[in-house]
């Protein structure tokens, strides 16, 4: 509700998501015995690939630079309402695309689904050691838009900030919202006054007659 209420939007740090492969990725332990020493001064022969699995482990925090805003371009998904809105009992919320906000001017971005993505350890360490932030924040895009093809039928697109796990007031506005088929009629009612003087449209989620898909209505006001 803080999302009508007040116009803001949450800004989700990725490992706190529902998909717990969210921000996971795979570290090509190709560092050779010379490189790992001179960044673990105890690393031995014999000890030197734990080691090496110790510096990637201490990556993983590095590159967490920021926080997710998750959309998809699909209300009409069972699962998704399910999942998203409380069984069907919430609400979807639309926002206005345009060339001047943050969902139309090229900062959100389609989610990737299938590759699990992969990195040097060289490469990484290179780029915390010579505080590339470029090439950290293009490490960090590649891990977040990355998901497995399970969730395709999601369709999701996200918008990266620099916070994380915080309230937002973004540059895009609310122009629809769609009631889920079991929302009570008195919360549907509280909504349509608040938002009533502003140029939204309201839908309602129903159910086809002759599938399990879910179709949406428009409410006339």
């Amino acid at each position: 509700m803080e999302s009508i209420s007040e116009g803001v939007v949450w800004v989700s740090k990725p490992t706190n998501l529902n998909d717990p492969f969210e921000y996971s990725f795979y570290v090509e332990p190709d560092m050779s015995f010379e490189q790992v020493v001179k960044r673990k001064k105890d690393a031995t022969k014999d000890n030197y690939l734990g080691k090496q699995n110790e510096l990637i482990e201490g990556l993983k925090g590095r590159f967490e630079i920021g926080g997710i805003f998750s959309l998809s371009e699909r209300r009409n998904v069972s699962l998704m309402w399910s999942h998203y809105a409380d069984y069907h009992k919430g609400f979807c919320i639309g926002y206005r695309v345009t060339d001047n906000n943050d969902l139309g001017n090229g900062k959100c971005a389609k989610v990737q689904y299938g590759k699990y993505p992969s990195f040097s350890l060289v490469e990484m360490w290179r780029a915390v050691e010579n505080m590339d932030n470029n090439f950290a924040k293009k490490l960090f895009e590649i891990m977040v838009l990355s998901k497995d093809k399970n969730w395709k039928y999601e369709r999701e697109w996200r918008v990266l900030y620099q916070q994380s796990n915080d309230w937002i007031i973004p540059n895009f506005e609310i122009s629809s919202i769609t009631f889920g088929m079991s929302m009570p009629e008195w919360q549907r009612k509280i909504i349509m006054k608040l938002l009533g003087a502003k140029k939204i449209s309201f839908f309602e989620a129903v159910k086809q007659k002759d599938s399990y898909n879910v179709r949406v209505a428009r409410i006339n006001t």
